[in-house]
């Protein structure tokens, strides 16, 4: 979190008593302007959040329920970022979905809802926005890593925050676009987060949301949506090897597959 980003000290609040006092800040590491560690604590309620790693942390770890998103972001941190895989699929899908054009970013302060290791992030600051990726999970820490290069270009950049986004530490009302794509459907309550979210956007605010729907196609999918049914209870190294195990037996397939013209 850098010292020299004071915005984004005005948009942190307490999440535990939602009080609208500033949280005051104990630093134990620096890194030139950038706080290492450190400890936040609200001034109305005293509850205390840690930074750890650069980052500003308002999850406990028993309320972390993407551990495994955590483990595969870090693990392929680079697999979906344009600029660092040669591709542009993300900002196509991005721009496709949102449907926001590219000349409304400059100058424009973004929520990133559910960040992941930054693939459309990284986007959105290459388009001249502000960016405040937030990820439940330790997914934030690839994040941070992959739109570190954005840090030092005026009015631009991106600060990473792990939060549950059903319990931001952030004001309402103050941003000029909230995107939360590919990550409602992993919630406990799509329809909660769907109707929470908007309060964070100022007046005349855009919003964007992605997600899966439910429909013929997807029932169809039995086996992808019957091991999902098992997987999220088995441990990662289990749901790696079975992943792994599924892989080198239906990419074959799948590749020849899609040889074959629609």
């Amino acid at each position: 979190m850098n010292l020299l980003r004071s915005e984004l000290l005005e948009l942190l609040i307490c999440p535990a008593c939602q009080a609208s006092a500033k949280l005051d800040i104990d630093i134990v590491e620096m890194d030139g302007d950038d706080i290492v560690s450190g400890m936040m604590t609200c001034s109305n309620c005293r509850a205390e959040y840690p930074i750890e790693n650069h980052v500003p942390r308002f999850v406990r770890p028993n309320e972390d329920y993407c551990e495994n998103f955590g483990f595969q972001w870090l693990k392929w941190r680079t697999l979906q970022i344009d600029r660092l895989s040669g591709h542009n699929i993300s900002r196509q899908r991005f721009l496709a979905d949102s449907r926001w054009a590219p000349d409304w970013f400059p100058g424009k302060l973004i929520l990133d809802a559910g960040c992941g290791a930054g693939r459309f992030t990284d986007i959105v600051a290459e388009l001249g926005a502000r960016v405040i990726a937030v990820d439940i999970s330790s997914a934030v820490e690839a994040c941070r890593e992959t739109t570190a290069v954005h840090a030092e270009r005026p009015k631009v950049g991106v600060d990473c925050i792990q939060a549950s986004l059903f319990n931001l530490p952030l004001r309402e009302g103050v941003f000029d676009g909230v995107y939360c794509m590919g990550v409602i459907q992993h919630t406990p309550d799509p329809v909660l987060l769907m109707q929470s979210l908007p309060r964070f956007l100022m007046p005349g605010g855009q919003l964007a949301y992605n997600f899966y729907e439910e429909g013929l196609w997807r029932r169809l999918q039995l086996i992808k949506y019957g091991l999902r049914l098992v997987s999220p209870f088995l441990p990662i190294g289990a749901t790696l090897t079975l992943s792994k195990i599924l892989v080198s037996i239906f990419f074959p397939i799948t590749r020849r597959l899609s040889s074959i013209p629609k």
